[in-house]
Formats: C-alpha cells, structure tokens, sequence
C-alpha cells in the first residue's frame, strides 16, 4: 500500500509539473504548427527599438501575440514553449533558448559594434542636467563613462563605449542615487551599481526596472536621479526636458526555443511574423519560414 501511494503521489507530481508549462509534458517543435509569437509590453524599449528596426514602427501587435513583462519572463516563454519566437537583450540571454542568426549574420559584440548585425540598440541613462550639480550623482555618471566601468561593460558581452580614464575615487563621499526603467539594462546596472559600491562605500545605489517608459518618467518627474532606456531618446518622449548618455550598445537577439532546428532567419521573415497588417504575406507557421 505504502508503494502505491509513494508511485500515486509521484504521477501527481508529474502532473503538477507539466500542467505547470505552456506547452505540455514532453511537447516537441512542429513545422507543421503555427508559431507562437512573443513580444514585449507597450512602453519597453527592446520592443519599440526591434519593430522600429524591421520596418514596422508605432504597428498594433499581431492577433494572439504572446505579450510578456520584462527580459526575464520572455526567456521562460520561449524557453518552455517549443513554437515561441520572441525577441531579447543579447547581453541577458540565457544557453535555455536558442539565439538566430539575421541575414546570416550571428549577433556578438563585434558585430554589433562593426554594424554587420542589423538588430542593435543604444543602452543608454537619462537625467536632467541639473542633476549633475549634486556630488554624488556627477561621481556616479563619471564612473559609468569610465574604462573602469567600462571594462565591466565588455566583460559582460555587451558594446562598451571608448573610455580611456579610469575612475577617481573620492574620498569622503557619501549619499544615495535611485536608478529606475529599462530591464533590458537593469542586469548591467546592477554589476556596475556594486562596483562603484565597492570603489565608494559611502554611496548606496538603488537599482530598479519598471521599462524604459518608467525610466523617461521618473527621471523627468525626480523619482529616481537617473532612467534607464534601451532605445535611441527622442525630443518628443515622456522626458522632455531630461538628456541621455548612452552606457553601452546591445544587440537585440532573435530567440526560439532549443528544440527549434532553424538557424537563420530575414529581416524579411520577422517583419512578416511580426506585421498585424501583413494579410496574406504574413507568416503564421514554421514552414513558411524560408
């Protein structure tokens, strides 16, 4: 009696497990199925840099779009869903799902860098200038422009700018800095947020996502001294009287899920996955992708 209530109990388990999933226990890839297509919310600017770069701008997502929240919840779509397509931070992408090549062009920091790979992006930090008057923020924005941070960027596979100072430690310094938006950035931020805690441990830095649209409102309104976005800044945003530095460059990546045997895909392709106003050109199944 004791075994089968030990084998009951584990059936159970294993149900809870694949109940958990998207797609099923043991679900496998199928050309012959439609793709189930992911994108990110209203207002992140992975999602608004990757439809503006394939052609499809200020575009209503497609009918059934998979819409999920942040970098993090992307990745376990696509990571769990066999038919999933989605975009992503290449700097936070994970070996739990596959990275495409674009127009045979596979993205690293070197292509993003020599412009070969076609989906990139600024990351970038915006403030208001007056911002910089305060001691600790100044301190903080000259370390973020620093080979020593920097090097950091580099280190984590991401486009670092040209730096060639190191940081300067102040002695004495001491206050706090809150830094808001992106998620696409927020990973990076941290790491450099510790390091300059590390270099001034007078200083806590405060480290939140919440998008780009978060980061171009609280920087504009004072929540937070510094926003984060992860797309080029225009005049017209919800910071209109805010600047921006950009901190690194970040290629977007194109992710399917491992079990996906497609290696490459057009830009072509994408825009047609992605384009609510394709009709009849637009791609719904696997094997449509040439």
């Amino acid at each position: 009696m004791k075994k089968i209530c030990v084998a009951i109990f584990a059936a159970v388990v294993l149900m809870s497990i694949c109940l958990a999933t998207f797609t099923g226990c043991g679900a496998k890839f199928s050309a012959d199925k439609n793709i189930a297509v992911v994108a990110r919310e209203d207002g992140s600017g992975t999602k608004s840099a990757f439809m503006e770069i394939i052609g499809l701008k200020e575009k209503k997502d497609i009918s059934g779009v998979i819409i999920q929240n942040g970098t993090a919840a992307v990745l376990q779509e696509v990571a769990g869903n066999p038919q999933a397509i989605a975009y992503d931070s290449l700097g936070y992408v994970t070996k739990d799902v596959k990275i495409l090549k674009v127009n045979g062009v596979y993205p690293t920091a070197e292509t993003v860098k020599n412009g070969t790979y076609a989906i990139s992006r600024p990351l970038s930090i915006v403030y208001r200038e007056a911002t910089l008057e305060d001691a600790v923020c100044k301190a903080y924005y000259d370390f973020l422009v620093s080979r020593t941070a920097q090097d950091i960027v580099a280190a984590e596979g991401y486009v670092n700018r040209d730096a060639t100072e190191d940081y300067k430690v102040i002695a004495g310094l001491s206050g706090t800095i809150s830094i808001s938006g992106s998620t696409s950035l927020q990973p990076l931020m941290e790491k450099l947020a510790a390091k300059f805690k590390e270099l001034q441990p007078g200083v806590t830095v405060t480290v939140a996502g919440g998008g780009s649209g978060t980061g171009l409102k609280n920087a504009e309104n004072g929540t937070s001294q510094f926003g984060m976005i992860s797309k080029e800044k225009k005049p017209n945003d919800d910071a209109p009287s805010c600047v921006a530095t950009e901190v690194a460059r970040d290629g977007i990546a194109v992710i399917v899920n491992l079990d996906n045997p497609l290696d490459d895909i057009s830009l072509d392709a994408l825009k047609r996955i992605y384009d609510c106003d394709a009709g009849d050109t637009q791609i719904t199944v696997w094997n449509q992708v040439n």
